[in-house]
């Protein structure tokens, strides 16, 4: 998987779990990691991605418009992984979450 890939699949993760050490959980992966995933999409991009605090994070209105846009890029990703008989990213793995 590409590094872009890995960072919008990062992003999308930590927005379904509500916080980058649920989303490293999630993905298997070290807090470290995944917080030097989303810290790289925001410098290619050149534009924060989540408000954060000590206690929560929240998306920006960029995080927000990019988060919409990743899911259904990885969802099309998935489908088309799928068609093929590739079981390395299936569309489970994505979690939608309100928050």
């Amino acid at each position: 998987m590409s590094d872009r890939f890995e960072a919008l699949q990062a992003l999308v993760t930590v927005v379904s779990e509500g916080g980058f050490s649920a989303g490293a959980k999630r993905l298997g992966i070290a807090k470290s990691a995944v917080s030097r995933r989303i810290r790289d999409l925001e410098d290619r991009l050149g534009a924060r991605l989540f408000d954060r605090t000590t206690r929560r994070i929240q998306l920006t209105d960029s995080g927000r418009a990019l988060h919409e846009r990743a899911v259904a890029l990885l969802e099309r990703d998935a489908f088309r992984r799928n068609r093929k008989g590739d079981s390395f990213f299936c569309a489970n793995q994505i979690h939608h979450s309100g928050r």
